[in-house]
């Protein structure tokens, strides 16, 4: 393949073909490696032999096993390339791969029109044999990676030694893996090279800046915008937005537009446990409600109860009912300024958080605990007790 370095980066502009599975979404580790390639200059098109959706994804060409694109694709290879069609046929009626040669085919007629120059299977299971037989079809080198299920489950099909003798290069993960392949395949020793996977460094350590929560539907009320400009006049000061919360406003769009991508993080909509982890987690909690173009307010938002339960300091608003529960920090409904001020004395000064987490949560326990509820649960059982007493009397003859 044709690359050159250019400020330590590989450029190049003949597409590696990584068939994969996204049955499950695409494995993390497998994501990093191909955000990596790209961002060193390598084109990457996807093959997936199963489709589905996941926790991981990435935004590249997918090519995906349809009847049309497997009927159109043997029927191309049996016409253009006899030789070779009929040849893999044989080999897969011999090996019980059928379906893995009918794949191919159909993926080798994207793979030949986009120009691929290498193959790769990113496991040395089935996606392995679709792999072979596509680089077989279009004459493509083949690489792959062997992880610990290969080993334990792949390692004595009849197809598998075949694929490996025709691969150019073999990834594996682990020196264990290694010697088993080394000892299994001596004539692939050397083309088998230890590869072990790798971490962000930058993202997997531990966060350094100023953690701020907040917990709230995305309404005009909640006044992410206003969060969202805060965060933007911060933008000297090492401080990470969590955001939980789902709804009808476009917050990640707002910061999108903003640039603020790398200083917000999106946790959707989560279960309760989950939640109490990032209150937990968290440094700071905001919410900076205020008064919607429609007249809608705020009542008094459960979310700063539970931030405060959790001993966390608050940064919020003179909106509504907020005053009755939080003394300080608050400042004017949508003021970006006063707001990101606000946060700053919080994000600059740890033991005041700690302080005034402290007196919150004293807060809550005297004025917001459960025995808010005796009044009401007093109120329902009078009510059961004076209406059992009415029945009673109307069944006295």
């Amino acid at each position: 393949m044709r690359s050159q370095l250019v400020t330590g980066a590989c450029v190049s502009s003949e597409p590696i073909a990584y068939v994969i599975s996204t049955k499950d979404g695409i494995p993390s580790f497998i994501k990093r490696e191909i955000e990596t390639l790209v961002s060193m200059g390598f084109k990457i098109d996807l093959y997936a032999t199963k489709m589905g959706t996941g926790v991981y994804s990435v935004d590249l060409p997918c090519e995906r096993v349809t009847l049309a694109s497997v009927v159109l694709g043997n029927i191309t290879c049996a016409f253009l390339r006899p030789r070779r069609y009929f040849g893999a046929l044989a080999v897969a009626a011999r090996n019980g791969t059928i379906t893995e040669l009918a794949v191919a085919a159909g993926f080798s007629r994207t793979m030949i029109c986009r120009g691929t120059k290498i193959i790769h299977s990113t496991f040395g299971d089935r996606k392995f044999f679709v792999s072979f037989y596509a680089s077989s079809l279009i004459d493509a080198p083949l690489t792959t990676t062997i992880h610990s299920h290969e080993i334990t489950f792949y390692l004595n099909h009849p197809l598998f030694a075949k694929a490996m003798r025709r691969a150019q290069r073999v990834f594996t993960v682990s020196k264990y893996n290694k010697d088993i392949l080394d000892e299994k395949f001596p004539d692939c020793a050397d083309k088998t090279l230890l590869t072990r996977l790798f971490v962000d460094l930058d993202r997997f350590r531990n966060e350094t800046r100023v953690r701020v929560l907040t917990v709230a539907k995305f309404y005009k009320y909640k006044g992410y915008d206003t969060l969202v400009k805060a965060a933007k006049l911060m933008d000297g000061r090492k401080v990470v937005f969590w955001v939980v919360g789902e709804g009808p406003e476009d917050v990640r769009g707002m910061v999108a537009r903003e640039g603020m991508a790398d200083s917000f993080v999106f946790y959707g909509a989560v279960n309760e446990e989950t939640l109490l982890t990032l209150y937990d987690s968290c440094d700071v909690f905001c919410l900076p409600s205020k008064t919607d173009p429609a007249g809608q307010k705020e009542g008094l938002p459960v979310s700063l109860m539970e931030a405060m339960a959790f001993s966390k300091p608050v940064v919020s608003t003179r909106h509504a009912g907020i005053p009755e529960l939080v003394p300080s920090i608050l400042v004017g409904e949508d003021d970006p300024q006063g707001l990101a001020e606000a946060l700053a004395q919080y994000a600059d000064d740890r033991e005041r958080r700690i302080s005034d987490g402290k007196r919150n949560r004293s807060i809550v326990e005297k004025e917001y605990s459960p025995k808010n509820l005796q009044t009401m649960a007093g109120l329902f059982g009078d009510i059961i007790e004076q209406g059992g007493k009415e029945e009673r009397l109307r069944q006295v003859p």
